[in-house]
């Protein structure tokens, strides 16, 4: 993989879901009235209910950020960030409860999802490791 690329793929996993979130807030007729209403009607799951839960989101956000931005700059500390903060984001997901998004975000949302994984990836298993200080 080239550096180009590589770091298109990570831009890309981070502006596709800014996107999601525009075409959603954007055309909310994407999604059936039937399904908004539904969702508004769900209680607030408890883990969102504390305070804490801002501080987590924060951190996680946070992290992520500064794992790609030093992703981007192929910093070797980066790597592990992004894989830890990818974990515990993975680990966050199943207690904000319920998400209804259009097909058009979910599709976004998907390849970044993907984008994401091919960088992780490629920055422990390809030639661009090394530029990451790895010798092995």
């Amino acid at each position: 993989m080239s550096t180009a690329i590589f770091r298109l793929f990570v831009v890309l996993s981070f502006l596709l879901p800014v996107v999601a979130l525009g075409v959603d807030a954007l055309f909310p007729t994407l999604i059936s009235q039937a399904l908004t209403e539904a969702v508004q009607a769900e209680a607030v799951p408890p883990f969102l209910e504390s305070w804490w839960s801002i501080v987590v989101t924060v951190v996680l956000i946070a992290a992520a950020l500064a794992g790609s931005v030093g992703m981007l700059l192929f910093k070797r500390w980066a790597r592990s960030l992004s894989l830890w903060s990818t974990a515990f984001v993975l680990l966050y997901l199943p207690f904000i409860g319920s998400i209804v998004e259009s097909g058009l975000a979910a599709s976004l949302y998907e390849t970044s999802s993907m984008l994401w994984g091919a960088a992780l990836a490629a920055a422990y298993f390809s030639t661009l490791r090394h530029r990451f200080g790895d010798v092995g």
